[in-house]
């Protein structure tokens, strides 16, 4: 008699022995029949009577079914199941809505971080900060981001000393929220955490705390942060874009011209082109100064544009 079948006698002589349901569990998967496997587990789960030990089955098919039949489907119902059925399998819910978060399946992580959160309380605190931050990524990433703003307040009130919990929160303002709330969010961000900051995240942090306060109307703020955020980071475009905006909206032109002018040490191809053509614009029609204009359009156009010679005649 084979081990199958050996298996298969004595769950008939004893329908609720886990050894022989975990033995031939084993050879099922062992021959790749894993949809027998899977429907195996499914007797187990009628025959077992706590609910800890039903969770732990169904996270079972959730595996199975993630790993061995890539169905995300079937994983994304099993694993609710075993939420279902005992809470304390929040790590393996975290895990399936991170794995659909990397793949880009938002639907599947949405959904499960979504019914794991409505219970987040009742986790360690450091899970239910881990989780919650990755419902609130999805609910950005997925076109809710009014409930990920709301959620980040939620987020902030579970974890207040979090510097990721902070990172993430100062985000989703900056790119969904309120600039002023982004600004602060940020300015909290690198008072208390500057100094464990990597150096590309404090770059890309004061530029968006510059950035978020030229959004406000703070202007001072911006013009440092900014400013800063440009030393930090030589080769990064947007603290100068913004600060280019910046004294756009005051009028301060020479101001403009001398940003992209620093923009231009770095700047190749189409960038440094349009650099150009945007100063050589500036100076023709904001100072008037065609002899400027038209050696810069010269420049960014290599000299063959209608519009160098349309500025030179002007």
């Amino acid at each position: 008699m084979g081990r199958s079948n050996r298996y298969r006698a004595a769950l008939e002589a004893n329908p609720r022995e886990p050894s022989a349901f975990a033995a031939l569990r084993a050879v099922y998967i062992e021959r790749g029949e894993v949809a027998l496997a899977m429907e195996l587990i499914g007797r187990e789960i009628e025959f077992t009577d706590t609910p800890q030990a039903k969770a732990r089955l169904c996270s079972e098919i959730a595996k199975l079914a993630r790993d061995k039949l890539r169905d995300a489907s079937r994983a994304e119902v099993a694993a609710k199941e075993a939420l279902k059925h005992d809470a304390q399998q929040s790590r393996r819910a975290t895990d399936f809505g991170r794995h659909g978060l990397r793949s880009d399946r938002m639907v599947e992580a949405l959904t499960i971080s979504r019914t794991w959160s409505r219970a987040w309380s009742r986790f360690p605190r450091i899970v239910a900060t881990r989780t919650l931050r990755r419902h609130i990524e999805a609910l950005a990433r997925s076109g809710a981001a009014d409930r990920a703003l709301t959620s980040c307040d939620k987020l902030l009130e579970q974890a207040p000393e979090d510097q990721d919990a902070l990172q993430v929160a100062a985000r989703i303002f900056f790119e969904h929220g309120d600039a002023q709330r982004a600004q602060h969010l940020y300015s909290q961000l690198l008072e208390r955490f500057g100094d464990k900051l990597a150096a590309n995240e404090k770059a890309i942090s004061v530029y968006r705390h510059g950035e978020a306060a030229r959004r406000a109307g703070d202007m001072a703020t911006a013009a440092r942060s900014l400013t800063d955020a440009a030393e930090l980071d030589a080769t990064a475009a947007e603290p100068l874009a913004a600060l280019a905006k910046m004294h756009e909206s005051k009028s301060e032109w020479e101001d403009v011209i001398r940003v992209k002018n620093r923009r231009l040490d770095v700047a190749t191809g189409e960038e440094r082109v349009d650099l150009l053509v945007d100063i050589g614009e500036i100076c023709a029609t904001k100072i008037q100064d065609q002899t400027r204009a038209a050696k810069s359009l010269s420049d960014g156009t290599g000299g063959t544009s209608r519009m160098t010679a349309s500025y030179s005649r002007a």
